[in-house]
């Protein structure tokens, strides 16, 4: 079994036109993180952690007055344990997000 922890979300390009997002991270379907207000040029502390076996699914949002947009999905498989820290990248609805995590044994 391994662990997934995710330490921090860094906004270069957000998907709303005007201001900022309101981010928020699930995994493997479950809020995990936010929403939280979010602009270009900002980092926020996420501080997730979950045992995990096989791979787990991490799914960027923007939540929005009727719904949300998705900004992407990265999927963290096992085999990535002992790499150290890594970075995953959201680029959807025009938004360009970057997630560091890291698994652990």
């Amino acid at each position: 079994m391994a662990t997934l922890s995710l330490f921090t979300l860094a906004c270069h390009e957000t998907s709303d036109a005007v201001g900022g997002d309101e981010a928020f991270i699930h995994v493997d379907g479950q809020r995990v993180f936010g929403p939280a207000d979010i602009d270009r040029g900002q980092t926020r502390e996420v501080g997730f952690s979950k045992p995990f076996t096989g791979q787990v699914s991490i799914d960027l949002f923007d939540a929005e007055s009727f719904g949300s947009d998705f900004l992407g999905n990265i999927v963290v498989r096992e085999s990535e344990a002992g790499q150290g820290r890594k970075v995953g990248t959201f680029r959807q609805a025009g938004a360009h997000y970057t997630l560091t995590y890291e698994v652990g044994r």
